[in-house]
């Protein structure tokens, strides 16, 4: 990965926060997840004006891999190119998960290119569903997946507002019993 993000032995869960500002991270390669950036459990990741692009990840989420009990911020950056093996190529969303004023495109994978909102997983402390906010002026277009932009699994939930998008834009669905509320 090109910024792992991991709990040490001695920083107590919750401790370890990551603020990115400006900053380009591209070409990077996973053999497994996270080619850009992997977060794991309990880390706090900020990003605004961001670019992750041309990133790898032999499994998932090329661009961002975020573990389910982790928490991430993207604000007025792009995730472009970024290619995964099965799911979302540009994000992997483990948990919470609000994208805003952004742009996703050109990413390819399987599952959710742009993104894939992953099923319950255990975060230490209890099942954990990924969940998908979309913040205002946000761009998903062009993405090259087997089935769709947007792939919610089994218990996950997304929020999306006419707001959220720019005129024209489209965006494709599948849902495999997620839930998806508040629709365009």
């Amino acid at each position: 990965a090109g910024i792992l993000m991991d709990t040490p032995s001695r920083v107590k869960s919750g401790q370890c926060v990551l603020y990115l500002n400006g900053v380009n991270i591209s070409n990077n390669i996973a053999a497994a997840d996270g080619g850009g950036v992997y977060v794991n459990i309990q880390m706090k990741c900020y990003m605004d004006g961001c670019t992750l692009q041309n990133n790898q990840a032999g499994d998932e989420g090329a661009g961002i891999y975020q573990y389910t009990g982790s928490e991430i911020s993207v604000k007025n950056s792009k995730l472009l190119a970024n290619t995964s093996g099965n799911n979302g190529s540009a994000i992997y969303a483990g948990s919470d998960f609000t994208p805003e004023n952004s742009t996703i495109t050109g990413n390819k994978t399987d599952n959710g290119a742009a993104v894939y909102i992953a099923p319950a997983r255990y975060d230490g402390h209890s099942y954990v569903n990924g969940t998908l906010k979309f913040g205002g002026d946000l761009q998903i277009c062009d993405n090259e997946g087997t089935l769709d932009d947007l792939y919610m699994d089994e218990g996950t939930a997304a929020a999306v507002s006419k707001e959220g998008f720019k005129e024209n834009t489209r965006i494709c669905v599948q849902l495999h019993s997620g839930v998806l509320t508040n629709t365009i």
